[in-house]
């Protein structure tokens, strides 16, 4: 048990909705290791820019959320030259009308 809520999102973002993993586990089967992962994001983005003197920018993003929730993750990380300080960002968005509505009857 443990094990499976180590891997579930909230125990390891910084992000979490209501509760709800970006990812869904299931029961590991008989020989198996661990859970088994079986849904998650479906598109995930990582632009990366070469370091430079002001030091390291990092772009992410992943739909986990969207399925559920109409949202999409992104998250910015900036690494200074000198590694001593991380700074991030995150943003939710929804794409299109049709993740905006279902976004507004997720929050209903």
């Amino acid at each position: 048990r443990w094990r499976r809520a180590a891997r579930a999102t909230a125990s390891h973002s910084t992000l979490s909705l209501d509760d709800v993993s970006s990812a869904r586990l299931a029961p590991p089967r008989p020989g198996e290791g661990g859970a088994r992962l079986i849904d998650g994001p479906r598109r995930v983005i990582l632009e990366s820019a070469a370091p430079g003197p002001d030091g390291l920018r990092v772009e992410l993003a992943h739909d986990g959320w969207r399925s559920l929730h109409g949202l999409t993750h992104a998250r910015i990380l900036r690494l200074s030259a000198d590694g001593r300080t991380v700074e991030g960002e995150d943003l939710l968005t929804t794409l299109n009308a049709a993740d905006g509505a279902l976004f507004d009857r997720s929050l209903r």
